[in-house]
């Protein structure tokens, strides 16, 4: 298996697509073409990660922060950046990153995290907005299947836990083929009709090519039409942070409790909200203080995120809970996430590949 083989395995899971667009996240280092058989996950990459991959003889290094978040002006031995690039590519190591697309999805940064507190009935805090489309095809009845099964493959008809969903219409089509025109059912220069089936189904932004692709591949007109509409209402597949319900509501003590065992085993800075119990909780792992406002229009009795300011604290109290569990404790759960994921796909494909987290601890906050 090669490290591309392994990018579009991650890519099922966290499309590069879904990332802000400022971010950095793909292959940062390296060759899709190389092999591996040993992968190292990390949250970020740092010298120390680097040796270890070295000793381990780790081909791949996958990790939550890029390297280059933005791009360096040079890569010399004067900065980290370059030390640990010179390393890695003296080393022939690939090294591929999966930030705020692995924040946006289902079972991600946020899900995770979420999940770890004991939360259940998980939604997105905030969908992200103009993330979807609408793709309109117009295809003969005898061929809708094989059609909207293809554009399925390729991405088309996902909604929340649904898959191939689409809506049909039956209608009329006209056309008058040119001349040098060769029609799939009528005759050049004759005005024809022909009994068609309209094809709707929904698509991410980033999967439309891919899928457009797959619709001309399997229509069997000279000529396909289709239309692309955007889809103002938020996508049930991609959104920000996570919010949640426990069973039953508890004590602000007790879920304090919980948020240090675990999350924040070192401590974390709070302040208080209205409520005396806590029942629904939202999240955001990372630094996640712009969303405070959705997370008290949610409805949340507490918010658990980080990178929090002084300010944001002033605003949030009396509100909700607010919880600055830090940057690391609330991001670190998503490298297990990713060690199961892929262990768990290269079982069923039956690849025998050796997948091991960092031992290196890569937070750089200490408390006293």
């Amino acid at each position: 298996m090669t490290v591309g083989d392994i990018i579009r395995i991650c890519e099922q899971w966290a499309p590069r697509g879904a990332a802000w667009e400022k971010d950095n996240v793909g292959l940062q280092i390296g060759t899709t073409s190389k092999r591996v058989r040993k992968i190292l996950i990390a949250l970020e990459v740092t010298e120390r990660v680097v040796h270890e991959a070295i000793r381990k003889k780790s081909d791949l290094i996958i990790t939550h922060h890029p390297l280059f978040f933005r791009l360096p002006r040079a890569l010399t031995d004067s900065t980290n950046q370059g030390k640990i690039a010179r390393e890695i590519i003296k080393h022939d190591i690939s090294l591929y990153a999966m930030h705020t697309n692995i924040d946006r999805v289902r079972d991600g940064v946020n899900w995770t995290l979420a999940r770890e507190l004991g939360l259940q009935e998980i939604t997105f805090l905030k969908s992200l907005e103009k993330s979807m489309v609408k793709i309109v095809t117009f295809v003969p009845r005898e061929m809708t299947e094989r059609i909207s099964q293809e554009m399925a493959v390729a991405g088309a008809g996902i909604i929340g836990k649904y898959t191939e969903c689409s809506f049909r219409v039956k209608g009329v089509g006209t056309y008058r083929p040119d001349i040098d025109a060769k029609p799939w059912a009528g005759t050049p220069g004759l005005l024809e009709s022909a009994e068609e089936i309209r094809l709707e189904m929904v698509a991410p932004r980033w999967n439309v090519p891919a899928i457009i692709d797959a619709l001309l591949r399997a229509h069997p007109y000279e000529e396909v039409a289709y239309d692309i509409y955007p889809v103002e209402n938020g996508s049930p597949n991609y959104g920000i942070g996570a919010i949640g319900t426990f069973p039953t509501p508890m004590p602000a003590s007790a879920f304090l409790n919980r948020v240090k065992k675990k999350i924040s085993w070192e401590g974390f800075r709070y302040t208080t909200g209205k409520k005396r119990t806590i029942r629904r909780v939202a999240v955001c792992g990372g630094s996640g203080a712009e969303y405070l406002d959705a997370a008290i229009l949610s409805g949340a009795d507490a918010f658990v995120t980080a990178d929090i300011s002084y300010h944001v604290f002033q605003d949030a109290e009396g509100k909700i809970f607010l919880i600055d569990a830090g940057h690391f404790e609330t991001e670190r759960g998503i490298i297990i996430a990713m060690k199961s994921f892929l262990e768990s796909s290269f079982h069923r494909t039956k690849r025998m590949i050796f997948v091991e987290i960092t031992g290196v601890r890569t937070n750089p906050i200490f408390f006293s």
